[in-house]
Parts: structure tokens; sequence; C-alpha cells
């Protein structure tokens, strides 16, 4: 498991115009698992995405985002580094709210998880909190 999030990094730290058609098919795999993009992207857009898409790292209780913050990109949980038995990569949804205003409960986002989907979606601002509740390494998808 850590060699291939090790593959995946590797893959999305090389500038875009320097990936293979191999690196293109392993980052691939994690974009077609995701159920919000089934509908909404086809495979060569799904592609693009995987060619587009970069690295970031978060450390535990990092805020990724605030509500009302700028909605500019979104993240696939790939994984932690170090894997360790209960530390996978997750972040915590908090601020949600109902039709009715209220507020929801926490959810948990692990991975394989798509979170900031409003900016895929155009929002212009975040509608949640979102915060890291294991280290985690992050596709981007802007």
């Amino acid at each position: 498991k850590l060699d291939r999030i090790e593959t995946f990094i590797r893959i999305l730290k090389k500038p875009p115009e320097q990936r293979t058609e191999p690196d293109i098919n392993k980052l691939f795999q994690v974009i077609e698992n995701i159920s919000y993009f089934d509908d909404r992207a086809n495979r060569v857009q799904k592609r693009e995405i995987c060619r587009r898409a970069v690295y970031e790292q978060h450390q535990e209780g990092f805020p990724m985002f605030e509500y009302g913050d700028l909605a500019d990109k979104a993240w696939v949980i790939l994984g932690c580094t170090p894997v360790l038995e209960d530390y996978h990569g997750s972040v915590d949804i908090e601020g949600e709210e109902d039709e009715w205003g209220e507020p929801l409960p926490t959810r948990v986002i692990e991975v394989g998880g798509l979170i900031g989907e409003e900016a895929l979606d155009g929002e212009p601002e975040r509608l949640c909190n979102c915060i890291v509740s294991d280290d985690g390494q992050d596709l981007i998808v802007t």
C-alpha cells in the first residue's frame, strides 16, 4: 500500500507536461472510482484531470478550508505515509447544514474520498469546514 501511495506522489510531483501515458493510467485508477465524476466527466475528461492534478501533503489538525473560503480546488485523499494500522489519512467535514439550516453531524471522509466538490460545482465559496484528522497525501483537482 505504501508503494502505491509513493508511486502516486512521484507522478503528481512531475510537471503535467512530463507525465507519460503509464503515469496517467495509474492516476486514472484513483479518479475512475470516485462516484462524483460518474455523471460529470467522460473518460477523456477524467484523463485530463489526471494530467493536470497536483500533489499536496497536510498534517493532522490542518484546516484544509473553512466556511466562506474561496472554492478554488478539490482534493482526493490518497492515504498517508507512513501507513500505520489505525492511521490511514482522513478529514472531518464540519459545519454543514440541512435544508432547514440545522447543523448536520460531522462527516469523516477517508482514503479515496473527494472533498471540496463545491469548487468543481462552480460554487464561489466553501460551504463547510474541513480539518485533516490523519496526516494525508492528496491529489488536487482544479
